[in-house]
Protein backbone atom coordinates (compact mmCIF):
# COMPACT_ATOMS: atom_id res chain seq x y z
CA UNK A 1 0.00 0.00 0.00
CA UNK A 2 1.47 3.14 -1.12
CA UNK A 3 2.10 5.86 1.57
CA UNK A 4 -0.44 9.20 0.31
CA UNK A 5 -2.79 5.90 0.83
CA UNK A 6 -2.35 5.51 3.85
CA UNK A 7 -2.19 9.41 4.67
CA UNK A 8 -5.90 9.54 2.75
CA UNK A 9 -6.83 6.82 5.11
CA UNK A 10 -5.81 8.64 8.33
CA UNK A 11 -7.82 11.44 6.68
CA UNK A 12 -10.77 9.42 6.26
CA UNK A 13 -10.72 8.16 9.81
CA UNK A 14 -9.95 10.85 11.54
CA UNK A 15 -12.79 13.06 9.89
CA UNK A 16 -16.52 13.88 11.22
CA UNK A 17 -18.74 16.47 11.27
CA UNK A 18 -18.85 16.88 14.30
CA UNK A 19 -15.13 17.82 15.09
CA UNK A 20 -15.42 20.18 11.70
CA UNK A 21 -18.16 22.38 13.14
CA UNK A 22 -16.13 22.52 16.34
CA UNK A 23 -12.97 23.29 14.60
CA UNK A 24 -15.23 26.13 12.46
CA UNK A 25 -16.59 27.17 15.77
CA UNK A 26 -13.65 27.95 17.51
CA UNK A 27 -11.40 29.15 14.52
CA UNK A 28 -13.75 31.67 13.81
CA UNK A 29 -13.51 33.00 17.95
CA UNK A 30 -10.26 33.37 18.08
CA UNK A 31 -9.89 34.96 14.54
CA UNK A 32 -12.49 37.45 15.70
CA UNK A 33 -10.82 37.76 19.51
CA UNK A 34 -7.58 38.40 17.91
CA UNK A 35 -9.28 41.42 15.55
CA UNK A 36 -10.96 42.77 18.69
CA UNK A 37 -7.84 42.60 20.75
CA UNK A 38 -5.91 44.43 18.11
CA UNK A 39 -8.39 47.31 17.51
CA UNK A 40 -8.24 47.94 21.21
CA UNK A 41 -4.74 47.70 21.96
CA UNK A 42 -2.64 48.48 18.73
CA UNK A 43 -5.36 50.94 17.54
CA UNK A 44 -4.16 54.47 16.89
CA UNK A 45 -7.58 56.44 17.94
CA UNK A 46 -7.73 58.30 21.12
CA UNK A 47 -10.98 59.45 23.16
CA UNK A 48 -11.01 63.34 24.60
CA UNK A 49 -13.83 65.18 26.85
CA UNK A 50 -16.48 66.34 24.58
CA UNK A 51 -16.85 69.93 24.09
CA UNK A 52 -19.41 72.24 25.79
CA UNK A 53 -20.13 75.46 24.34
CA UNK A 54 -22.22 75.89 27.68
CA UNK A 55 -19.20 75.49 29.44
CA UNK A 56 -17.21 77.96 27.19
CA UNK A 57 -20.47 80.60 28.04
CA UNK A 58 -20.09 79.95 31.16
CA UNK A 59 -16.58 80.75 31.38
CA UNK A 60 -17.26 84.16 29.46
CA UNK A 61 -19.86 85.31 32.02
CA UNK A 62 -17.63 84.27 34.96
CA UNK A 63 -14.39 86.42 33.76
CA UNK A 64 -16.81 89.56 33.14
CA UNK A 65 -17.97 89.25 36.89
CA UNK A 66 -14.66 87.93 37.86
CA UNK A 67 -12.98 90.93 36.46
CA UNK A 68 -15.55 93.78 35.93
CA UNK A 69 -13.36 96.01 38.40
CA UNK A 70 -10.04 95.76 36.63
CA UNK A 71 -8.90 98.38 34.68
CA UNK A 72 -9.26 98.29 31.16
CA UNK A 73 -5.93 99.00 30.19
CA UNK A 74 -4.67 95.38 31.84
CA UNK A 75 -8.81 93.86 30.92
CA UNK A 76 -9.54 94.57 27.86
CA UNK A 77 -7.68 91.83 25.62
CA UNK A 78 -9.21 89.20 27.27
CA UNK A 79 -12.69 89.78 26.85
CA UNK A 80 -11.71 90.91 22.72
CA UNK A 81 -10.46 87.34 22.82
CA UNK A 82 -13.46 85.93 24.31
CA UNK A 83 -15.96 88.01 21.62
CA UNK A 84 -13.44 86.48 18.62
CA UNK A 85 -13.60 83.04 19.93
CA UNK A 86 -17.05 82.78 20.78
CA UNK A 87 -18.68 82.77 16.88
CA UNK A 88 -15.64 80.30 15.93
CA UNK A 89 -16.36 78.43 18.70
CA UNK A 90 -19.85 78.02 18.05
CA UNK A 91 -19.18 77.34 14.44
CA UNK A 92 -17.21 74.14 15.07
CA UNK A 93 -19.48 72.41 18.00
CA UNK A 94 -22.14 72.36 15.44
CA UNK A 95 -19.74 70.91 13.31
CA UNK A 96 -18.54 68.28 15.74
CA UNK A 97 -21.29 68.09 18.23
CA UNK A 98 -20.75 66.75 22.02
CA UNK A 99 -18.37 64.07 20.13
CA UNK A 100 -16.14 61.46 22.41
CA UNK A 101 -13.43 60.87 19.70
CA UNK A 102 -10.51 62.79 19.30
CA UNK A 103 -11.18 65.48 16.48
CA UNK A 104 -8.31 67.26 14.84
CA UNK A 105 -11.04 70.29 14.62
CA UNK A 106 -10.80 70.65 18.38
CA UNK A 107 -7.21 70.65 18.21
CA UNK A 108 -7.39 73.90 15.55
CA UNK A 109 -10.20 75.55 17.93
CA UNK A 110 -7.50 75.03 20.86
CA UNK A 111 -4.79 76.15 18.81
CA UNK A 112 -7.12 79.17 17.54
CA UNK A 113 -8.11 80.46 20.98
CA UNK A 114 -4.25 80.04 22.11
CA UNK A 115 -3.24 82.43 19.22
CA UNK A 116 -6.12 85.05 19.09
CA UNK A 117 -5.22 85.41 23.04
CA UNK A 118 -1.82 85.99 22.19
CA UNK A 119 -2.68 88.25 19.52
CA UNK A 120 -4.94 90.49 22.09
CA UNK A 121 -2.19 90.14 24.89
CA UNK A 122 0.25 91.64 22.70
CA UNK A 123 -1.77 93.99 21.11
CA UNK A 124 -3.02 95.13 24.96
CA UNK A 125 0.64 95.06 25.59
CA UNK A 126 1.57 97.41 22.67
CA UNK A 127 -0.80 100.06 22.96
CA UNK A 128 -0.40 100.66 26.73
CA UNK A 129 3.74 99.77 26.31
CA UNK A 130 5.42 99.82 29.81
CA UNK A 131 2.22 101.02 31.70
CA UNK A 132 2.38 100.71 35.05
CA UNK A 133 -0.96 99.34 35.86
CA UNK A 134 -0.64 96.74 33.87
CA UNK A 135 2.98 95.96 35.96
CA UNK A 136 1.02 96.78 39.38
CA UNK A 137 -1.65 94.40 38.30
CA UNK A 138 0.51 91.15 37.05
CA UNK A 139 2.61 92.18 40.80
CA UNK A 140 -0.44 91.89 42.62
CA UNK A 141 -2.23 89.05 41.23
CA UNK A 142 -0.58 85.61 41.34
CA UNK A 143 -0.18 85.08 37.29
CA UNK A 144 0.96 80.96 37.20
CA UNK A 145 3.49 80.10 34.28
CA UNK A 146 2.38 79.16 30.69
CA UNK A 147 -0.08 76.29 30.31
CA UNK A 148 -1.94 74.94 27.36
CA UNK A 149 -5.41 74.37 29.05
CA UNK A 150 -8.41 72.87 27.09
CA UNK A 151 -10.85 74.68 25.45
CA UNK A 152 -13.34 74.35 28.07
CA UNK A 153 -11.45 76.57 30.73
CA UNK A 154 -11.46 79.75 30.33
CA UNK A 155 -9.16 81.68 28.33
CA UNK A 156 -7.59 83.73 31.24
CA UNK A 157 -5.74 80.79 31.79
CA UNK A 158 -4.29 81.90 28.05
CA UNK A 159 -4.50 85.62 28.43
CA UNK A 160 -2.74 86.66 31.40
CA UNK A 161 0.44 84.41 31.26
CA UNK A 162 0.66 85.56 27.57
CA UNK A 163 0.50 89.51 28.89
CA UNK A 164 3.42 88.48 31.97
CA UNK A 165 5.34 87.33 29.08
CA UNK A 166 5.20 90.19 26.98
CA UNK A 167 5.34 92.53 29.12
CA UNK A 168 9.02 93.29 29.32
CA UNK A 169 9.81 92.59 25.89
CA UNK A 170 11.32 94.91 23.80
CA UNK A 171 8.54 96.39 21.42
CA UNK A 172 10.47 95.70 18.36
CA UNK A 173 9.83 92.26 19.43
CA UNK A 174 5.98 92.83 20.10
CA UNK A 175 5.64 94.09 17.06
CA UNK A 176 7.12 91.51 15.07
CA UNK A 177 5.06 88.78 16.34
CA UNK A 178 1.84 91.38 16.09
CA UNK A 179 2.43 91.44 12.17
CA UNK A 180 2.76 87.86 12.06
CA UNK A 181 -0.30 86.44 14.24
CA UNK A 182 -2.22 89.03 12.32
CA UNK A 183 -1.06 87.74 8.47
CA UNK A 184 -1.33 84.54 9.95
CA UNK A 185 -4.35 83.80 12.42
CA UNK A 186 -6.94 83.72 10.16
CA UNK A 187 -5.37 80.31 8.59
CA UNK A 188 -6.72 78.80 11.29
CA UNK A 189 -10.36 80.24 11.19
CA UNK A 190 -10.45 79.13 7.60
CA UNK A 191 -9.29 75.98 8.37
CA UNK A 192 -12.10 75.38 10.54
CA UNK A 193 -14.42 77.11 8.35
CA UNK A 194 -13.60 74.97 5.38
CA UNK A 195 -12.93 71.64 7.23
CA UNK A 196 -9.29 71.83 6.16
CA UNK A 197 -6.78 70.09 8.06
CA UNK A 198 -3.73 71.31 6.17
CA UNK A 199 -4.41 74.93 6.75
CA UNK A 200 -3.90 74.28 10.00
CA UNK A 201 -0.51 72.56 9.46
CA UNK A 202 0.03 75.42 7.49
CA UNK A 203 -0.29 77.79 10.46
CA UNK A 204 1.88 75.56 12.37
CA UNK A 205 4.31 75.56 9.44
CA UNK A 206 4.79 79.19 9.22
CA UNK A 207 4.87 79.88 13.16
CA UNK A 208 7.42 77.15 13.57
CA UNK A 209 9.20 79.01 10.99
CA UNK A 210 9.11 82.36 12.36
CA UNK A 211 9.87 80.74 15.36
CA UNK A 212 13.27 79.37 14.41
CA UNK A 213 14.12 82.32 12.57
CA UNK A 214 14.25 84.38 15.87
CA UNK A 215 16.16 82.15 17.30
CA UNK A 216 18.33 81.84 14.60
CA UNK A 217 18.39 78.46 14.11
CA UNK A 218 16.90 76.06 11.56
CA UNK A 219 13.94 73.21 12.19
CA UNK A 220 14.24 69.69 11.68
CA UNK A 221 14.40 68.19 8.53
CA UNK A 222 12.23 65.47 9.10
CA UNK A 223 9.37 67.94 10.67
CA UNK A 224 9.80 70.00 7.64
CA UNK A 225 9.40 67.63 5.29
CA UNK A 226 5.83 66.21 7.40
CA UNK A 227 4.41 70.04 6.96
CA UNK A 228 5.59 69.86 3.53
CA UNK A 229 3.56 66.97 2.00
CA UNK A 230 0.63 67.59 4.28
CA UNK A 231 0.36 70.91 3.03
CA UNK A 232 1.32 69.82 -0.56
CA UNK A 233 -1.22 67.25 -1.23
CA UNK A 234 -3.88 69.61 0.83
CA UNK A 235 -5.00 67.19 2.84
CA UNK A 236 -7.92 67.93 4.44
CA UNK A 237 -8.25 65.27 7.26
CA UNK A 238 -6.01 64.32 10.06
CA UNK A 239 -6.94 60.88 10.07
CA UNK A 240 -6.46 60.65 6.47
CA UNK A 241 -3.72 57.71 6.19
CA UNK A 242 -1.40 59.73 4.45
CA UNK A 243 -1.42 62.50 6.96
CA UNK A 244 -0.38 59.75 9.55
CA UNK A 245 2.26 58.66 7.38
CA UNK A 246 3.64 61.57 7.40
CA UNK A 247 3.67 62.38 10.96
CA UNK A 248 4.81 58.37 11.90
CA UNK A 249 7.83 59.47 9.81
CA UNK A 250 8.48 62.64 11.22
CA UNK A 251 8.31 60.68 14.90
CA UNK A 252 10.63 57.78 14.32
CA UNK A 253 13.04 60.46 13.09
CA UNK A 254 12.83 62.34 15.84
CA UNK A 255 13.74 59.74 17.90
CA UNK A 256 16.13 58.40 15.36
CA UNK A 257 19.43 58.35 17.73
CA UNK A 258 17.31 55.75 20.32
CA UNK A 259 19.24 53.20 19.32
CA UNK A 260 22.77 54.66 19.08
CA UNK A 261 25.24 51.67 19.18
CA UNK A 262 25.90 52.73 23.09
CA UNK A 263 29.80 53.50 24.46
CA UNK A 264 30.98 51.01 27.33
CA UNK A 265 30.95 54.04 29.25
CA UNK A 266 27.54 54.58 28.49
CA UNK A 267 26.54 50.98 29.71
CA UNK A 268 28.54 51.45 32.55
CA UNK A 269 26.48 54.34 33.55
CA UNK A 270 23.27 53.02 33.37
CA UNK A 271 22.54 55.00 30.17
CA UNK A 272 21.13 52.13 27.84
CA UNK A 273 19.09 49.12 28.27
CA UNK A 274 20.35 47.45 30.92
CA UNK A 275 17.86 44.11 30.89
CA UNK A 276 21.72 42.01 29.60
CA UNK A 277 24.13 40.50 31.02
CA UNK A 278 26.83 41.93 29.18
CA UNK A 279 27.71 45.08 26.94
CA UNK A 280 28.43 43.01 24.45
CA UNK A 281 24.91 41.78 24.64
CA UNK A 282 23.46 45.35 25.11
CA UNK A 283 25.12 46.28 22.38
CA UNK A 284 23.98 43.25 19.74
CA UNK A 285 20.93 44.28 20.86
CA UNK A 286 21.04 48.31 19.44
CA UNK A 287 22.74 46.97 16.12
CA UNK A 288 19.56 44.63 15.54
CA UNK A 289 17.22 47.45 17.08
CA UNK A 290 18.72 49.86 14.38
CA UNK A 291 18.34 47.80 11.30
CA UNK A 292 14.57 47.10 12.06
CA UNK A 293 13.79 51.02 12.94
CA UNK A 294 16.14 51.70 9.26
CA UNK A 295 13.41 49.19 7.43
CA UNK A 296 10.29 51.09 9.59
CA UNK A 297 11.77 54.47 8.20
CA UNK A 298 12.11 53.23 4.82
CA UNK A 299 9.12 52.17 4.12
CA UNK A 300 7.13 54.79 5.77
CA UNK A 301 9.13 57.05 3.10
CA UNK A 302 7.87 54.71 0.52
CA UNK A 303 4.08 55.10 1.58
CA UNK A 304 4.68 58.66 1.51
CA UNK A 305 6.07 58.78 -1.90
CA UNK A 306 3.40 56.80 -3.37
CA UNK A 307 0.52 57.15 -1.25
CA UNK A 308 0.13 53.76 0.01
CA UNK A 309 -1.11 52.23 3.35
CA UNK A 310 1.45 49.91 4.91
CA UNK A 311 0.88 46.98 7.50
CA UNK A 312 3.77 48.04 10.31
CA UNK A 313 3.17 48.08 13.88
CA UNK A 314 3.83 51.26 15.68
CA UNK A 315 2.78 51.11 18.66
CA UNK A 316 5.24 51.12 21.67
CA UNK A 317 7.87 52.69 19.08
CA UNK A 318 7.73 56.47 19.76
CA UNK A 319 4.79 56.91 17.39
CA UNK A 320 1.58 58.39 18.59
CA UNK A 321 -0.31 57.99 15.23
CA UNK A 322 -1.47 55.13 14.05
CA UNK A 323 -3.95 53.31 11.72
CA UNK A 324 -5.63 49.80 10.99
CA UNK A 325 -5.26 48.29 7.64
CA UNK A 326 -7.15 45.26 6.77
CA UNK A 327 -3.71 43.72 6.37
CA UNK A 328 -2.81 44.27 10.02
CA UNK A 329 -6.04 42.31 10.72
CA UNK A 330 -5.25 39.79 8.36
CA UNK A 331 -1.58 39.11 9.32
CA UNK A 332 -3.27 37.96 12.93
CA UNK A 333 -3.86 34.89 10.94
CA UNK A 334 -0.64 33.97 11.26
CA UNK A 335 -0.83 33.87 15.23
CA UNK A 336 -3.15 30.82 14.69
CA UNK A 337 -0.30 28.20 15.52
CA UNK A 338 -1.18 28.16 19.05
CA UNK A 339 -4.69 27.47 18.67
CA UNK A 340 -3.96 24.66 16.02
CA UNK A 341 -1.55 23.34 18.20
CA UNK A 342 -4.36 23.12 20.72
CA UNK A 343 -6.55 21.85 18.40
CA UNK A 344 -4.55 18.61 17.55
CA UNK A 345 -3.48 18.42 21.25
CA UNK A 346 -7.13 17.00 21.95
CA UNK A 347 -7.94 15.22 18.28
CA UNK A 348 -5.13 13.99 17.89
CA UNK A 349 -3.62 13.03 21.17
CA UNK A 350 -4.21 9.62 20.60
CA UNK A 351 -3.13 8.95 16.91
CA UNK A 352 -1.41 5.58 17.91
CA UNK A 353 -2.29 5.12 21.00
CA UNK A 354 -5.97 4.95 20.01
CA UNK A 355 -5.17 2.08 17.43
CA UNK A 356 -3.76 -0.27 20.13
CA UNK A 357 -7.05 0.88 22.57
CA UNK A 358 -9.54 0.02 19.90
CA UNK A 359 -7.17 -2.98 18.37
CA UNK A 360 -7.14 -2.02 15.37
CA UNK A 361 -3.32 -1.79 15.37
CA UNK A 362 -3.73 -5.37 14.77
CA UNK A 363 -5.62 -5.37 11.94
CA UNK A 364 -2.98 -2.64 10.23
CA UNK A 365 -0.09 -4.73 11.01
CA UNK A 366 -1.62 -7.83 8.97
CA UNK A 367 -1.02 -5.96 5.82
CA UNK A 368 2.05 -6.25 4.34
CA UNK A 369 3.28 -2.91 5.70
CA UNK A 370 6.37 -1.94 7.08
CA UNK A 371 5.65 -0.58 10.74
CA UNK A 372 7.88 2.87 9.73
CA UNK A 373 5.95 3.61 6.67
CA UNK A 374 2.72 3.46 8.80
CA UNK A 375 4.51 5.55 11.31
CA UNK A 376 5.89 8.06 8.82
CA UNK A 377 1.68 8.14 7.31
CA UNK A 378 1.11 9.61 10.48
CA UNK A 379 3.32 12.07 10.98
CA UNK A 380 2.82 13.12 7.19
CA UNK A 381 -1.00 13.42 7.97
CA UNK A 382 -0.36 15.56 11.00
CA UNK A 383 1.61 17.78 9.21
CA UNK A 384 -0.87 18.10 6.58
CA UNK A 385 -3.45 18.49 8.48
CA UNK A 386 -1.68 21.52 10.52
CA UNK A 387 -1.56 22.97 7.33
CA UNK A 388 -4.79 22.37 6.15
CA UNK A 389 -6.55 23.71 9.41
CA UNK A 390 -4.27 26.57 9.13
CA UNK A 391 -5.82 28.07 5.58
CA UNK A 392 -9.33 27.07 6.90
CA UNK A 393 -8.49 29.41 9.61
CA UNK A 394 -6.85 31.81 7.29
CA UNK A 395 -10.29 31.86 5.47
CA UNK A 396 -12.00 32.67 7.95
CA UNK A 397 -10.23 35.45 8.98
CA UNK A 398 -10.01 36.44 5.59
CA UNK A 399 -14.19 36.74 6.08
CA UNK A 400 -14.25 38.30 9.29
CA UNK A 401 -11.47 41.12 7.89
CA UNK A 402 -13.32 41.59 4.79
CA UNK A 403 -16.33 42.41 6.61
CA UNK A 404 -15.09 44.18 9.61
CA UNK A 405 -12.75 46.07 8.06
CA UNK A 406 -13.41 45.68 3.91
CA UNK A 407 -11.43 43.74 1.38
CA UNK A 408 -9.70 46.54 -0.70
CA UNK A 409 -6.84 46.66 1.14
CA UNK A 410 -6.14 42.82 1.31
CA UNK A 411 -5.84 43.23 -2.64
CA UNK A 412 -2.86 45.77 -2.86
CA UNK A 413 0.61 45.41 -2.33
CA UNK A 414 2.47 44.67 0.23
CA UNK A 415 5.93 46.85 1.30
CA UNK A 416 9.03 44.91 2.39
CA UNK A 417 12.45 45.94 2.47
CA UNK A 418 14.82 43.40 0.34
CA UNK A 419 18.53 44.06 -0.16
CA UNK A 420 18.18 47.40 1.57
CA UNK A 421 15.34 48.95 -0.86
CA UNK A 422 11.61 48.71 -0.55
CA UNK A 423 9.52 46.71 -2.68
CA UNK A 424 6.11 45.86 -3.41
CA UNK A 425 5.14 42.30 -3.95
CA UNK A 426 2.05 40.33 -3.78
CA UNK A 427 0.34 39.93 -0.67
CA UNK A 428 -1.11 37.03 -0.56
CA UNK A 429 2.39 35.41 -2.22
CA UNK A 430 3.78 36.74 1.22
CA UNK A 431 1.46 35.87 3.36
CA UNK A 432 1.29 32.31 2.45
CA UNK A 433 5.14 32.27 2.58
CA UNK A 434 5.09 33.10 5.95
CA UNK A 435 2.51 30.62 7.05
CA UNK A 436 4.41 28.01 5.61
CA UNK A 437 7.74 29.21 7.62
CA UNK A 438 5.67 29.50 10.69
CA UNK A 439 3.85 26.54 10.43
CA UNK A 440 7.45 24.93 10.99
CA UNK A 441 7.60 24.88 14.27
CA UNK A 442 4.03 23.60 14.36
CA UNK A 443 4.80 20.77 12.79
CA UNK A 444 8.00 20.08 14.29
CA UNK A 445 6.06 19.84 17.81
CA UNK A 446 3.25 17.34 15.89
CA UNK A 447 6.32 15.30 15.67
CA UNK A 448 6.42 15.40 19.29
CA UNK A 449 3.09 14.93 19.84
CA UNK A 450 3.31 11.90 17.93
CA UNK A 451 6.15 10.39 19.84
CA UNK A 452 4.29 11.21 23.51
CA UNK A 453 1.88 9.22 21.85
CA UNK A 454 3.30 6.35 20.04
CA UNK A 455 5.73 5.86 23.14
CA UNK A 456 3.40 6.48 26.30
CA UNK A 457 0.67 4.72 24.45
CA UNK A 458 -1.58 7.32 26.84
CA UNK A 459 -4.30 9.79 25.18
CA UNK A 460 -4.70 11.60 28.15
CA UNK A 461 -1.08 11.86 28.78
CA UNK A 462 -0.17 13.11 25.33
CA UNK A 463 -2.96 15.46 24.87
CA UNK A 464 -2.06 17.09 28.95
CA UNK A 465 1.67 16.95 28.14
CA UNK A 466 1.18 19.25 24.66
CA UNK A 467 -1.48 21.37 26.14
CA UNK A 468 1.08 22.28 29.23
CA UNK A 469 3.82 23.10 27.15
CA UNK A 470 1.99 25.17 24.64
CA UNK A 471 0.34 27.41 26.90
CA UNK A 472 4.00 27.80 28.53
CA UNK A 473 5.47 28.44 25.20
CA UNK A 474 3.35 31.50 25.02
CA UNK A 475 5.16 32.66 28.05
CA UNK A 476 8.56 31.76 27.38
CA UNK A 477 9.50 34.92 26.10
CA UNK A 478 8.11 37.69 28.15
CA UNK A 479 9.40 35.66 31.09
CA UNK A 480 13.01 35.70 29.70
CA UNK A 481 12.67 39.45 28.65
CA UNK A 482 10.68 41.54 29.98
CA UNK A 483 11.04 39.90 33.93
CA UNK A 484 14.51 38.95 33.07
CA UNK A 485 14.55 35.27 34.65
CA UNK A 486 17.45 34.34 33.57
CA UNK A 487 17.20 31.13 35.01
CA UNK A 488 15.01 30.14 32.07
CA UNK A 489 17.01 30.81 29.63
CA UNK A 490 17.60 27.48 28.69
CA UNK A 491 14.41 26.88 27.37
CA UNK A 492 15.53 28.97 24.11
CA UNK A 493 17.06 25.81 22.96
CA UNK A 494 14.54 23.76 23.32
CA UNK A 495 11.54 23.99 20.28
CA UNK A 496 8.93 24.99 23.51
CA UNK A 497 8.92 29.27 23.15
CA UNK A 498 8.76 29.00 19.06
CA UNK A 499 5.34 27.58 18.66
CA UNK A 500 3.96 31.44 17.83
CA UNK A 501 6.94 31.90 15.49
CA UNK A 502 5.05 34.98 13.74
CA UNK A 503 6.28 36.50 17.14
CA UNK A 504 10.09 35.85 15.43
CA UNK A 505 9.00 37.07 12.34
CA UNK A 506 7.51 39.81 13.42
CA UNK A 507 10.58 40.69 15.24
CA UNK A 508 8.99 40.91 18.60
CA UNK A 509 10.62 42.70 20.90
CA UNK A 510 10.23 40.17 23.68
CA UNK A 511 12.17 38.04 21.03
CA UNK A 512 14.97 40.31 20.35
CA UNK A 513 15.71 40.99 23.41
CA UNK A 514 15.44 37.22 24.60
CA UNK A 515 17.56 36.77 21.16
CA UNK A 516 20.28 38.51 22.14
CA UNK A 517 20.22 37.63 25.67
CA UNK A 518 21.16 33.77 24.55
CA UNK A 519 23.20 34.98 21.64
CA UNK A 520 21.24 33.16 19.45
CA UNK A 521 20.07 34.26 15.89
CA UNK A 522 16.90 34.25 13.82
CA UNK A 523 16.40 31.20 12.61
CA UNK A 524 17.40 29.77 15.49
CA UNK A 525 13.73 28.69 16.18
CA UNK A 526 13.34 26.50 13.15
CA UNK A 527 16.84 24.67 13.06
CA UNK A 528 16.08 23.41 16.51
CA UNK A 529 12.81 22.28 15.84
CA UNK A 530 13.56 20.33 12.94
CA UNK A 531 16.67 18.44 14.85
CA UNK A 532 14.21 17.61 17.46
CA UNK A 533 11.85 16.40 15.37
CA UNK A 534 14.11 14.56 13.40
CA UNK A 535 15.65 12.85 16.57
CA UNK A 536 11.49 12.40 17.92
CA UNK A 537 10.96 10.54 14.47
CA UNK A 538 14.16 8.17 14.84
CA UNK A 539 13.92 7.36 18.44
CA UNK A 540 10.12 6.65 17.91
CA UNK A 541 10.41 4.22 14.70
CA UNK A 542 13.31 2.36 16.45
CA UNK A 543 11.03 1.88 19.82
CA UNK A 544 7.87 1.09 17.83
CA UNK A 545 9.76 -1.53 15.64
CA UNK A 546 11.40 -3.37 18.95
CA UNK A 547 7.75 -3.39 20.76
CA UNK A 548 5.63 -6.34 20.89
CA UNK A 549 1.91 -5.96 19.87
CA UNK A 550 -0.40 -7.68 22.12
CA UNK A 551 -3.06 -5.98 21.95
Amino acid sequence: MKLFQLVRCEFIKNFSVKRLIITLIVLFLCCFGLIKFEEFYGGGGSSSEGLSINQFNQSYQNAKKKYADVDPVVIDGLFNSYEKVQPIYEKTYSMIQDTTEDAWQKGCLQSYAFYVTQYEALKQVKNNYQNPIIEKYLTKEKIEGDEYYGITISIDHYYFPALKRFYSKPVEEIEKELIFLEENISLLEEAIQKNAYYLSEQFAYRYLNFCAEKRDESINRSEAERYQYIITNQIMDKDDFRAINARQYQSLFYAGDRYEIPTLEDYNKGLVNMTFNNYEASKRYYQIMAKEDLKQKKIIKYSMDHELKHDLYLKGDGVDNFYLTSKNFMNLGLHLGLVIMFLSAIYHAGIVAKEHDKGTVKFLLTKPIKREKILLSKILYLILDTYLLWLLGTLIMFFIVGFYSGFGDLFTAKLIVSHGEVVEINYWLWYFKELLICGIPICCFQVVLFSLSTITLSTSLTASIISILTVFSFMIWFLISQLGLTFLSFLCYTPIPYLDYWMVRYNSRYYLESIVRENLFSNYGIIIGLVVAFICTLVTIFIYKKRDIKN
